[in-house]
């Protein structure tokens, strides 16, 4: 009885864990840091340069290629992209192909490139803005794709997350519980 028990109990935390390995999905995030940890900014004021980072998540395969377009706030000038690929079409700022001959780890955080930026705001008094990377502008279909090595045949999507400029707060209301109910109530 007690071996039943442990094969019982084997399998359920096999599917279990393999239930949480399937929910990580790749993605793509822009950080203000160079530590990948903020995805948020505020204003620093008019003419201030910086560079910002276009990060890889869950890819989980080792990237050959990659297209993308980062779509950039009306309070950011896009000046031109940092990245240590070799072969470079484009920019983030209207949609870039890069390419690596040897390619890189995407099984842990991986750097794609680093687009430098001029902000174009006084303070956070103009409201918010939103950064995120999607795919290429000139292909309307395309998504983010992500070529794999040995076989670069092998595309993999990636999300787009969005990066916010100036967030400020969520506006709130105080409700009661019963107040709540009554408006999904039949």
């Amino acid at each position: 009885m007690k071996k039943v028990l442990a094969v019982v109990f084997a399998a359920a935390f096999l599917c279990v864990a393999s239930f949480g390995a399937q929910a990580q999905v790749p993605y793509a995030q822009v950080y203000f840091d160079n530590t990948f940890q903020q995805t948020q900014a505020d204003c620093p004021g008019p003419g201030v340069q910086q560079f910002l980072y276009v990060v890889y998540h869950n890819v989980n395969a080792f990237i050959s290629s990659t297209q993308l377009k980062v779509t950039y706030p009306a309070s950011m000038i896009f000046i031109g992209d940092a990245t240590t690929a070799p072969v470079v079409i484009g920019n983030t700022g209207a949609g870039a192909y890069f390419g690596w001959p040897i390619p890189l780890n995407g099984f842990n955080p991986v750097l794609i490139c680093s687009p430098f930026i001029q902000w174009n705001c006084v303070d956070c008094g103009g409201g918010t803005g939103s950064i995120v990377v999607t795919g290429l502008s000139a292909n309307p279909g395309d998504e983010l794709k992500v070529g794999t090595y040995p076989d670069a045949s092998v595309e993999i999507e990636l999300v787009g997350m969005t990066s916010l400029t100036c967030p400020g707060p969520v506006p709130t209301k105080q409700e009661t519980w019963g107040h709540i109910k009554s408006l999904y109530s039949e």
